[in-house]
């Protein structure tokens, strides 16, 4: 019997036990995969969401960042100005020189001269004893002044023609923005 092949009989191949019990098998292992599976795509899933709200959560935080950085930026900023400039000084209010002539200084840098009907916007810098007025109307000159005194009187002095002049402060509060 060398040679031949031994040949089993046909009730042996297709009995039906022996089908229902390759099909068991075939299906109990066919189950098993598409539990694994679908535990796998279910972690896939969830690790998927938790990268996702990771990005999202460094995003917002970034972004927070940003905000905060481009705030202190700003607020750095207007503050060197002001201090650089010296605004928010002890000029702010109405100041009176004469019957018809006031100015009126904001403590912001900006402020305007009241002459009789007339007014006259001007930016000003006080830097120490001495104040700069930048007239906006070109034909008023601008101007440099000496201060001296405190309180509620104060006598500024014409850098270039030595001319001084006395204010005398009328309201506390600039009602120049």
């Amino acid at each position: 019997m060398q040679g031949q092949i031994r040949k089993r009989p046909l009730h042996y191949v297709y009995s039906p036990k022996r089908c229902e019990k390759v099909l068991k098998t075939v299906l109990t292992q066919a189950k098993t995969d598409m539990e694994k599976h679908n535990r796998a795509v279910s972690r896939n899933k969830k690790t998927k969401k938790k990268r996702r709200r990771a990005k999202m959560k460094k995003f917002v935080l970034m972004l927070l960042l940003l905000i905060d950085t481009g705030m202190i930026a700003v607020v750095g900023t207007v503050l060197f100005i002001t201090i650089r400039d010296g605004y928010c000084d002890g000029l702010r209010g109405k100041w009176k020189l004469d019957a018809v002539t006031e100015y009126d200084f904001n403590g912001f840098g900006s402020g305007t001269l009241i002459a009789s009907d007339s007014s006259y916007k001007f930016r000003y810098r006080l830097d120490g004893a001495l104040l700069y007025l930048d007239y906006a109307d070109h034909s008023l000159s601008d101007v440099d002044y000496q201060c001296q005194g405190g309180g509620n009187n104060l006598v500024i002095t014409n850098v270039s023609n030595n001319r001084s002049f006395e204010l005398t402060k009328i309201e506390q509060e600039g009602s120049v923005g």
